[in-house]
C-alpha cells in the first residue's frame, strides 16, 4: 500500500483497542512506540484460536456462537452513522490493488452494484466493524474470546461485513482443506442465528 503510514496506523489502534477493550474482551493495550520502529504492545493472550476449532472441527458451533456475540456486542456497542459510499469506495480500491483481469473485475463491479441498490443490507446505522475477522484472530481462553488485530478496524461500516469475512475464511477452508466448500453452510447459518439472537 503506497500510501501506508505506519505512525498513524500505531496510534489508530492503539486507540481503537482503548475504545474496543470497555466493549469486548481485547488485549490489554500498555504501550505504542513511534520510536522503536512503531511498536505497540499489548498483554499476551494465550489459548486456543477459532481456525484450530475449525480445522479439528472440534466445539466449533458453540466458538462461532460466542465469536457472533462478540461481533454483535461491539457492533450495538458502537452504533454511528453508516457511510455507504465510503465502505463501496473502500471495496473498490482493494479491487483496484488486486488488478484483476476484465472479466473478473466486471464480475464483482456488478456485485457491488447488486449491493448498492439491494435493500437487504440496508440498516439504520453504522457501527465500528473489526474488518479483520480471520478465525486466527479470535482466541479462546477458557469461556471468554478474546478478538486481536484492530489495525484494519473502522466505524461508519455495515455489521455485515464482518460476517461477510468470516463466512469467506469458512467457505475457503472447507473448500481447499476438506474439498468440500457447501460443508461451511450450515455453519454460515449458525453464525447468522447466533447474530441475531442475544
Amino acid at each position: 500500500m503506497k500510501d501506508y503510514d505506519p505512525v498513524r496506523a500505531m496510534k489508530r489502534e492503539f486507540e481503537t483497542l482503548k475504545k474496543v477493550e470497555r466493549i469486548i474482551d481485547v488485549p490489554r493495550p500498555i504501550t505504542a512506540r513511534k520510536d522503536f520502529s512503531c511498536v505497540l504492545v499489548t498483554e499476551h493472550i494465550s489459548g486456543r484460536c477459532l481456525f484450530q476449532f475449525i480445522r479439528t472441527e472440534n466445539g466449533i458451533y458453540d466458538k462461532l456462537t460466542a465469536v457472533a456475540h462478540t461481533l454483535r456486542k461491539i457492533h450495538e456497542g458502537t452504533k454511528t452513522s453508516y457511510h455507504k459510499q465510503d465502505e463501496f469506495a473502500h471495496f473498490h480500491k482493494i479491487l483496484d490493488q488486486l488488478r484483476l483481469d476484465r472479466e473478473t473485475r466486471l464480475k464483482y463491479d456488478r456485485l457491488l452494484g447488486d449491493w448498492w441498490h439491494s435493500t437487504i443490507f440496508d440498516q439504520p446505522y453504522g457501527c465500528r466493524i473489526h474488518s479483520d475477522a480471520n478465525p486466527v484472530n479470535y482466541v479462546f481462553q477458557h469461556d471468554r474470546v478474546y478478538a486481536l488485530d484492530f489495525e484494519s478496524s473502522w466505524d461508519h461500516a455495515s455489521s455485515v461485513h464482518d460476517l461477510g469475512i468470516i463466512a469467506a475464511e469458512l467457505k475457503h477452508y472447507f473448500g481447499v482443506h476438506k474439498k468440500n466448500g457447501n460443508r461451511a453452510e450450515p455453519l454460515h447459518w449458525s453464525l447468522l442465528m447466533a447474530l441475531q439472537h442475544k
